[in-house]
């Protein structure tokens, strides 16, 4: 039974990892919370694709792991392009990327969509959001004043 359960629970995390989503995070191996710092170098290695959000996601918003995240611009801004999700596997190797050998490995990532109603290009509470093309930007991505 246990095997089973170990199965499931491991084949389901893969699911999840090959899945697109709204939001993802690096985060530190075996941490309970997001990495700012290594996720604001993904949104800045990213030439204006993704947007780091300031707002502070958490459990009540859909996430695992509470904390800041970043997500893709949707269509064409300030001569960028994306989609507007991002792909599980896709974050994982970006984090990973971002790894400095440092004595923390920054090898995971975590990813999710917010439940229905709850905005996911939101900055948080002081605006902060920004791309590796603006310092200020609103949660499209497009810079401002």
């Amino acid at each position: 039974m246990k095997t089973a359960f170990a199965f499931l629970t491991s084949f389901l995390a893969a699911t999840a990892c090959g899945e697109k989503h709204r939001l993802c995070a690096c985060r530190d191996y075996q941490a309970t919370v997001t990495s700012d710092e290594y996720s604001r170098k993904v949104v800045n290695a990213m030439d204006g694709r993704f947007v780091f959000s300031g707002k502070k996601w958490t459990k009540e918003d859909g996430a695992m792991f509470e904390g800041s995240y970043y997500h893709a611009i949707e269509g064409p801004v300030n001569g960028a392009e994306d989609d507007g999700w991002v792909g599980g596997e896709e974050s994982l190797e970006l984090c990973i990327k971002q790894n400095d050998n440092g004595p923390i490995r920054h090898e995971k990532s975590t990813c999710f969509t917010p439940k229905e109603g709850v905005d996911w290009r939101d900055c948080g509470s002081d605006g902060n959001c920004f791309t590796s093309k603006a310092t200020r930007t609103d949660g499209l991505g497009k810079p401002v004043a």
